[in-house]
This record gives structure tokens, C-alpha cells and sequence, in this order.
């Protein structure tokens, strides 16, 4: 089932490219849901019709282009550069992940998709991490690195940060 969905959603970028709504609709099993970095959280066909047209106008201006690279798929969900929930027949929802900074030239940073857990609970270095991040707690921060562990901006290249004198650079 999901190799299947799979050949499909990889389509998703081309189409949106090329303003194939029709196409695109026929990806979702419902009323289609999309989160995307640029607009935000759509939902139904008349919303998705207008955010094609828009974002392949946007797409256009930009000749844009899209080049499938990998997937990864499990547990009723699908990663190509989209996350989807999916059902046996097709796409419940999809969000779409990717850096705005080679289309805006900045970041765009959105609102979280899930509610706020207070009582998330998160063992060993990734608790420690988190908590020191939270405080503004630069010394926790640096050691819960190995001595050459490293942090990488979503950009990748050269915005990479590894080493303790790095590490402080980024924090």
C-alpha cells in the first residue's frame, strides 16, 4: 500500500509546479488538508484551488523545479520532502517541510502543528538538552555534545557548527 502512495506523493512538487490542480486534489482521499512553509494551514478544495494558482505563479516566477531524492515510509506515514498521514487509499493530510531561505532569502518560522505537552517527559542527553536550550543555559548546552559533535543549520554547506568554540558561536 504505502510503495504505491508512495509513486503518487512524490508527484506532489511536479504537479504543484506545473498548477495541476486537478492532479493534486485527486492525491487526497478527503477534503484536502495541507500545512506548507509559505501559506500555512489550508483545508478544503476551494482553499487548495487558490493556494495552486498562487503557488504556481509563485513557482513560475521562480522557475522552480523539483528533484525526487529519496523517501522514507512507516506506520501509516510517508517523508519526500512532504510528511503525510495516509489510509489505504490515498492522503488524509500533508505538511510540507522545507527552508524558505533560497526562495526569501530568510527564514519563515512557523506555529507548532501539535498542542503544547507540559508533562512530555524526555530521558537522558535530549531532556538535558532540551531543558538547558529553555534556560538559555550555554555550559549545559556544550556538554551534552561529544567533544566533536556538531550542529547544523537546515541550510546545511558551510552553516555547520562543530566543536565546543563553534557550538558557543551558535548558542
Amino acid at each position: 500500500m504505502e510503495k504505491n502512495i508512495a509513486v503518487r506523493v512524490a508527484k506532489y512538487l511536479p504537479l504543484l509546479i506545473n498548477g495541476q490542480v486537478d492532479d493534486l486534489l485527486d492525491l487526497f482521499t478527503g477534503t484536502p488538508k495541507l500545512d506548507d512553509p509559505r501559506q500555512g494551514h489550508i483545508e478544503g478544495a476551494k482553499a487548495f484551488r487558490e493556494f495552486v494558482s498562487s503557488s504556481h505563479d509563485w513557482l513560475a516566477r521562480r522557475k522552480a523545479r523539483a528533484e525526487h531524492v529519496d523517501d522514507t515510509a512507516g506506520n501509516g506515514r510517508l517523508v519526500v520532502a512532504v510528511v503525510n498521514d495516509l489510509t489505504a487509499n490515498g492522503i488524509a493530510q500533508m505538511r510540507v517541510y522545507h527552508s524558505m531561505w533560497p526562495l526569501l532569502g530568510k527564514h519563515v518560522v512557523r506555529p507548532s502543528l501539535l498542542p503544547k505537552a507540559p508533562d512530555l517527559y524526555l530521558p537522558g542527553v535530549i531532556g538535558r538538552y532540551q531543558t538547558a536550550l529553555a534556560e538559555g543555559d550555554l555550559e549545559t548546552i556544550i556538554q551534552q555534545f561529544e567533544p566533536d559533535g556538531l550542529v547544523r543549520e537546515p541550510s546545511g554547506g558551510e552553516y555547520r557548527y562543530q566543536g565546543e568554540e563553534r557550538l558557543r558561536q551558535i548558542y
